[in-house]
């Protein structure tokens, strides 16, 4: 049963009106981006960038990720949010929730669904760097992927934030059916958190500057609570909005 409310979960992301929309805006905002590249490559603008220590194509297969990562960002939380409104706006739940009653088995299998649809969108990345690979074959080295632009760590790191991002849109997405409200809600939060880490590594740096010694543990322990706060808040908070619906 669990795999099954996994796969409706997928079926309802994949489907959604907002990922198509959202990926063909993205897709046309990668290819302009990638367009804009090379024209500023042609131009001459790496060698006024990096001084000639990376190659062409390594530049073009750096920026290809990092576009790619940041338009992800953004869709992957965008579907999130209006599969998980729409879910309660047509109140599927009463079919789903009204066969299964264990709340916290239909969120993990929720986040289960998101956490493989979040990774398939990162995958997708690697069709793009092997083309590119491809069109630059003679110019340069598949291996110096791993070795120069550790494409793993980078790898980890996109599906890492992009499901944190998909895991605050969820757990805010889960108290209103309104998407608009949803979306507002944590694109502030995104926003608060910006600040937050830069206000953070601002005290770190400047309790440094000070002559007071912070263990680099403790730097990541600050800012993992800075993090998890807000996950831990909204999941009470949800927790605690579940058993009022089942007593009344």
């Amino acid at each position: 049963m669990f795999g099954n409310l996994v796969q409706i979960e997928l079926i309802r992301l994949f489907k959604s009106k907002a990922l198509k929309i959202s990926a063909a805006i993205g897709a046309f905002l990668l290819i302009f981006m990638m367009t804009m590249i090379d024209y500023l490559m042609y131009l001459g603008a790496l060698f006024f960038i990096n001084n000639g220590d990376m190659s062409a194509p390594m530049f073009e297969i750096s920026s290809f990720m990092l576009f790619y990562s940041m338009i992800t960002a953004l869709i992957a939380p965008v579907t999130v949010i209006y599969t998980t409104c729409g879910y309660q706006k047509a109140r599927l739940s009463v079919n789903i929730e009204g066969a299964i009653r264990s709340r916290l088995k239909l969120c993990l299998s929720d986040l289960t669904g998101i956490a493989l649809f979040v990774l398939i969108l990162n995958l997708l990345v690697i069709p793009g760097v092997g083309l590119l690979c491809l069109v630059y074959l003679n110019e340069m080295n598949p291996i110096s992927l791993i070795t120069d632009l550790n494409t793993i760590y980078v790898f980890m790191s996109a599906f890492l934030s992009n499901m944190y991002g998909c895991l605050i849109a969820y757990l805010v997405s889960k108290f209103t059916s309104n998407s608009v409200l949803s979306m507002s809600v944590t694109m502030l939060y995104s926003v608060v958190s910006y600040v937050v880490i830069i206000l953070l590594a601002g005290f770190v740096s400047g309790k440094k500057g000070s002559g007071l010694l912070i263990p680099n543990n403790l730097q990541e322990l600050l800012f993992y609570v800075a993090f998890m706060i807000p996950v831990v808040a909204l999941s009470i908070a949800l927790a605690v909005r579940y058993k009022k619906a089942d007593r009344i």
